[in-house]
């Protein structure tokens, strides 16, 4: 069975935007996991510097 060029090029097309997808929405998440990380970090930071003050 024969698959045109057409269909070819639709499915690589397709491919290629899932890969781009995925790549990016990786990204985006650890910039996430990054970010709450540090205000997790600056948050217990300024609270223990509050207990040590009392």
């Amino acid at each position: 069975m024969r698959v045109s060029l057409k269909l070819k090029i639709s499915l690589a097309l397709a491919v290629l935007l899932l890969l781009t997808v995925g790549v990016l929405s990786k990204f985006v998440l650890l910039g996430i996991e990054r970010y709450q990380v540090q205000r997790l970090e600056k948050n217990l930071l300024q609270q223990s510097k509050m207990a040590n003050n009392i």
